[in-house]
């Protein structure tokens, strides 16, 4: 493996240009890291750092090798964020526009800022002993996403695609279900394997994850619920009924007073007879099924859940006296409007929650009298 230049190098790591700004992040890059053994494996297997973007954007990417920036056309790149390391962002919008910049972590929000009275943004990340994706958006004022930017933080003497993360399985085998801080500056990617009740935090990240997707399931589900055809039953005259299934001649049996004589009728012991009532069938279309019942269920129970967490980061609020972070409790906010909206709509306000299968509907043998 050929050597690379050593010494300590200020540069231009990323450059993003979109429709509507521009984004610098600059740090410096110790090169004597990657003459180092534990990076030479990661260097002659061609690995490369993971770098995302949501918008279409044209991205500069610091290249190790040629030692400049080199647009991104899905070639690899060695690793330029490291942990303990500073790094300056600078975002200046194309046009008269406010922005804001956003991270879960709070100091970091609070750390890149305005300067002076201009729309441009400036502030240092330090990602101190802390490891994995870190993502990032720029907002305009309404809070609408205007770019958003997953970087990946290696460490400075761990090999992180292997070393680290046996070291992360070593971990997890002997201790499972820790309430992780989520408001730190990384955080690692996982599989949502859950062993028993989760915490509060966990919840919060798998609902983070997940909840679009669910949301967009369920205007699915509204927009095209599951049905079933369902006999119901009508009190009616005798002249009215028709063919009779096991439902209308067992209700006949048990009223057989309601029979009478008359000219044409059913022949029944040598006598014309004709019942005064009974009951007519009727085929109809129902959304109040099982499946419909389990969606508004799990509406039921989110809610809940949110409300609960919601209750209990205000309980820690209140015994230690601390400030939780307003962008975490909009969120829920968000959500258990969200929540509450769905469920106040005709369509699931008219349907009981979930139930025991073997209900009085199974005495009638799956049918109900309306």
């Amino acid at each position: 493996m050929a050597s690379y230049p050593s010494g300590l190098k200020n540069e231009q790591l990323i450059t993003i240009q979109t429709d509507d700004l521009y984004l610098v992040i600059s740090g410096d890059l110790d090169m004597n890291r990657y003459n180092q053994e534990s990076y030479k494996s990661f260097i002659e297997n061609n690995h490369s750092m993971y770098f995302s973007t949501s918008q279409h954007a044209t991205v500069e990417i610091f290249d190790v090798k040629s030692q400049q920036l080199v647009e991104r056309t899905g070639q690899t790149f060695l690793p330029i964020f490291f942990e303990n390391g500073r790094y300056e962002v600078q975002v200046m919008p194309r046009e008269d526009l406010k922005i804001q910049f956003y991270h879960e972590y709070e100091s970091f929000r609070k750390s890149v800022r305005p300067i002076l009275k201009t729309n441009i943004l400036s502030g240092t990340l330090h990602f101190q002993n802390e490891v994995g994706f870190s993502n990032f958006e720029i907002r305009d004022e309404l809070g609408n996403t205007l770019l958003s930017v997953v970087i990946e933080v290696y460490p400075t003497k761990l090999d992180y695609k292997e070393d680290y993360q046996a070291l992360l399985n070593e971990v997890s085998d002997e201790v499972y279900n820790l309430a992780y801080d989520f408001l730190k500056r990384t955080y690692l990617t996982g599989t949502a394997e859950v062993y028993k009740e989760p915490t509060g935090v966990e919840f919060y990240r798998l609902l983070e994850k997940h909840y679009e997707d669910y949301m967009k399931a369920v205007n699915f589900v509204e927009q095209k619920p599951h049905r079933r055809l369902e006999t119901t039953y009508e009190e009616v005259r005798g002249d009215r009924l028709r063919k009779q299934d096991s439902v209308g001649r067992a209700y006949l049996r048990k009223n057989a007073s309601l029979f009478v004589e008359v000219e044409k009728g059913i022949h029944l012991n040598g006598k014309q007879m004709m019942p005064q009532k009974g009951l007519l069938i009727k085929k109809v279309h129902t959304y109040d099924t099982h499946e419909n019942r389990y969606v508004k269920m799990t509406l039921e129970r989110l809610s809940h859940r949110i409300e609960s967490l919601y209750q209990s980061i205000q309980k820690v609020k209140d015994k230690f006296n601390s400030k939780p972070d307003q962008e975490v409790i909009d969120i829920l906010n968000r959500m258990k409007d969200a929540l509450s909206k769905k469920l106040k709509k005709p369509f699931w306000k008219k349907y009981w929650p979930i139930r025991s299968f073997c209900h009085e509907c199974c005495v009638a043998h799956g049918s109900r009298i309306s």
